[in-house]
């Protein structure tokens, strides 16, 4: 099996021995807006949003939450585009793992990011997309509400646990990072994973020349 190793500690690195932790790219919707946008069901991919938050429990240091997590989503957003980014722009708030970008691809598609880790302890993980289409939109936002996430809530007087079921899943995953990261390392696990530096270099020195 392959080394797994944090988006950050990748850049610089070449060979194929490796695989990047690039969660978002291994999340379900993920290849589901790609697969929309390859085979033209819904036209023309025009814009990518992103929505993500965690309670500040689970904050990462600053580095990492710009060069693993920010990282992540951004090389995810090119996976589905499958276009080179032309312009990046951060605004970051001080101190606190808060941001908004706003980038644009070669192709004209731009994406928007909403990064939040330092929501209340007692909130949940969320991860959303919206991937939009000149005749249609690709989403795993729910219609109504903020906690309906796809797959099953449960909570009791210890706390709330947001199960997310995949069908490929032995365990379900709690939250949508969990359920990221378990399709990522089966994917490692039956050697089918991304392998070796991607675009980590580009996107890093984007994200440096950005903030």
């Amino acid at each position: 099996m392959k080394q797994i190793i944090m988006p950050h500690e990748a850049v610089g690195r070449h060979g194929e021995d490796f695989c990047q932790a690039l969660y978002w790219r291994y999340f379900p919707i993920m290849k589901r807006a790609r697969n929309y946008k390859l085979n033209g069901k819904c036209g023309n991919l025009c814009s990518l949003r992103f929505a993500a938050s965690r309670p500040a429990k689970k904050a990462l240091p600053e580095n990492e939450f710009l060069y693993d997590h920010l990282l992540s989503i951004l090389d995810a957003a090119q996976y589905i585009a499958e276009s080179n980014y032309v312009s990046l722009h951060i605004n970051k708030a001080e101190n606190k793992n808060i941001l908004f970008a706003l980038a644009m691809f070669e192709n004209e598609v731009s994406v928007e990011i909403e990064l939040n880790e330092a929501l209340p302890d007692t909130m949940p993980d969320i991860a959303f997309l919206w991937a939009n289409f000149d005749a249609g939109c690709v989403t795993n936002q729910p219609l109504i509400g903020y906690l309906n996430y796809e797959g099953l809530l449960q909570a009791d007087a210890s706390g709330m646990r947001m199960i997310c079921k995949d069908s490929i899943q032995a365990v379900p995953a709690e939250g949508p990072y969990e359920w990221m990261k378990q399709r990522f390392l089966l994917d490692v696990e039956r050697d089918e994973a991304f392998a070796g530096n991607l675009n980590t270099d580009a996107i890093a020195e984007l994200i440096s020349r950005s903030i």
